[in-house]
């Protein structure tokens, strides 16, 4: 059976290397990283994307890549925001 693929946005790279330990200690996905909106979308544009999580505070206008993804690139099924920004 093929594993689900997640795409994590965020620009915080500590937070890329915390995740791939942990999905080593689980092996649950096959996870793709960027860093930033552009390189999120290249990535949705090429894999079939089963789980993208994406940080609000990411370099670039969040509702773009919720647009492309969502609405243009059916393949998403499964959507996760998250920030660690206290407001």
């Amino acid at each position: 059976m093929k594993r689900k693929i997640m795409l994590f946005v965020d620009d915080t790279l500590e937070y890329h290397q915390q995740l791939k330990k942990g999905n080593e200690l689980q092996n649950t996905y096959d996870i793709l990283f960027a860093e930033d909106g552009d390189k999120a979308i290249e990535k949705i544009k090429y894999y079939k994307i089963d789980v993208l999580v994406l940080d609000l505070f990411i370099p670039m206008n969040i509702f773009t890549i919720l647009l492309v993804s969502v609405c243009g690139i059916p393949s998403v099924i499964m959507l996760i925001l998250f920030s660690l920004v206290c407001i």
